[in-house]
């Protein structure tokens, strides 16, 4: 099973583990590197006063949670403290902003300055042209700040641990924080898992808190229902739950959300799913072969009561395979030699063609990066992969 510190190692932004008694108890590579190297702490050190205050702070807080910015050496963080709950450590988990802030700096001087050419203008519209103009500046400003805080709270969201082996993720926002989303949830039945993908349609603010709304309530759907429950009945459920709620009334041009859940018995190896879109599939190895689930005929589709997407749903055995749920995100960038989308067919020929998986890692990320190489990131990216 993968512990809290397996599951943080890779992560980019730094974790940290602080005990009771202010004492650095674990640390992901991150953290190594960056964070703990400006403070000129290892594991084993106690932290120094200042952030003794700041661990009080979250101790002695209503929800057990402090958010704080704070300037190390050349760079500039946002951390939250989290005191677990009936244990006797606090976690750390820091988000470097030193670029935002920069940018942030940046337009509020190109904003002073605009704002010093224009108080010489004394016509009126000139001035009502400065007045709007300062507040389109300051509304930027306002979402950098904000996509901060929400790409904070993303990471503690999609904090999740699991028995999964092989599991890779690869999580990459377009900006700071994500439409894009992930849940592996555990049951209260030992051998069973649910993991869930989801795209949810927009970018920014909006996106990324539809996000966090959504799959809570996918969270709370899977909670709710029994372990034998259909799956397409809960996928119901949760798309009736989510569009009709009154947070998703009030965002415009959303029309439907892209997900799959699917729940495993990791003694049986049988894979139950329902899913809106083709972005999960498995692969054997021993036969090179990718394996459509949602593109099987054998298996039942119903159309959606909220949209005109098909839903479909079925079951299979996935022993000694590969799973893989991702988001349009991968397969809609541009990139490589001739500036092209990736596209589905490409990505199966990584799979296949052993680029993808080798070595038992997997290469998603690095394969990703080389093919966008210096083209703008167009989606939000996710990908999970794992055997069981």
């Amino acid at each position: 099973m993968k512990t809290f510190q397996d599951y943080h190692q890779k992560i980019p932004n730094p974790v940290i583990r602080i005990n009771d008694e202010g004492i650095v108890i674990y640390a992901n590579e991150s953290s190594l590197e960056s964070f703990l190297d400006y403070l000129d702490l290892k594991i084993g050190d106690p932290v120094p006063d200042s952030f003794n205050i700041l661990l009080n702070q979250a101790y002695s807080s209503r929800n057990g949670i402090f958010d704080k910015t704070i300037e190390l050496g050349p760079k500039t963080y946002s951390i939250t403290i989290i005191k677990v709950a009936n244990r006797n450590y606090f976690n750390l988990y820091a988000l470097e902003t030193t670029n935002s802030k920069n940018e942030i700096h940046q337009e509020k001087n190109q904003l002073q300055n605009l704002q010093s050419e224009l108080s010489l203008v004394k016509d009126n519209l000139e001035e009502t042209i400065s007045f709007q103009t300062s507040k389109l500046e300051l509304s930027k400003i306002d979402s950098h700040e904000n996509l901060k805080q929400v790409a904070i709270i993303q990471n503690i969201f999609l904090d999740n641990s699991s028995n999964l082996d092989d599991l890779e993720i690869f999580f990459k926002p377009k900006h700071i924080a994500s439409a894009d989303f992930f849940l592996i949830e555990p049951t209260d039945i030992e051998n069973y898992i649910y993991v869930v993908v989801g795209d949810c349609v927009g970018h920014g603010l909006p996106g990324a808190f539809l996000s966090i709304f959504f799959a809570n309530e996918v969270k709370n759907a899977l909670k709710k229902y029994e372990i034998d429950s259909s799956l397409i009945s809960i996928f119901n459920k949760i798309e009736h739950n989510v569009f009709s709620s009154e947070f998703y009334s009030k965002i415009d041009s959303f029309t439907s959300t892209d997900f799959t859940i699917i729940r495993i018995n990791t003694i049986t190896k049988n894979v139950e799913f329902a899913s809106n879109n083709q972005n999960f599939i498995s692969y054997d190895s021993t036969i090179n072969e990718i394996y459509e689930p949602t593109n099987d005929t054998t298996f039942a589709g119903i159309k959606s009561r909220i949209n005109s997407k098909k839903i479909k749903s079925g079951n299979f055995n996935a022993q000694n395979k590969q799973l893989i749920l991702f988001s349009d995100g991968i397969i809609n960038q541009f990139g490589g030699e001739k500036q092209k989308k990736l596209k589905r067919r490409y990505l199966y020929q990584w799979i296949t063609s052993s680029k993808v998986f080798k070595e038992n890692k997997c290469f998603i990320e690095e394969l990703f990066n080389n093919y966008k190489d210096k083209e703008e990131q167009t989606d939000d990216c996710v990908w999970l992969s794992f055997k069981i």
